[in-house]
């Protein structure tokens, strides 16, 4: 390089811009496969941690309602027969 000469700080006039063009479109691709490997793991995941927690809510509820006592479920009837049609309910009664 003269002294006079400017530096090259671009690559507006290299020979093969393609080169650069194909590298760089690789490395997207492969960032973007990376990033879809990792948002399948973490739904992956996500989901199975939501289940437990579903599944450990249901237990202790489960568990809560067999310690009731009776008086309790004599006075709260189950949701499928508050539902049931009025000639049903005055058939049982």
């Amino acid at each position: 390089m003269t002294a006079g000469a400017p530096a090259r700080l671009s690559g507006a006039d290299d020979p093969h811009p393609e080169h650069k063009l194909a590298a760089l479109s690789a490395a997207l691709l492969l960032i973007y496969a990376l990033q879809s490997i990792a948002s399948y793991y973490r739904n992956y995941w996500a989901g199975i941690a939501g289940n437990r927690l579903i599944f450990e809510l249901r237990c202790k509820l489960f568990a809560h309602l067999q310690q009731l006592p009776h008086v309790f479920f004599d006075r709260n009837p189950s949701g499928a027969h508050r539902f049931a049609g009025p000639e049903r309910r005055a058939a049982g009664a």
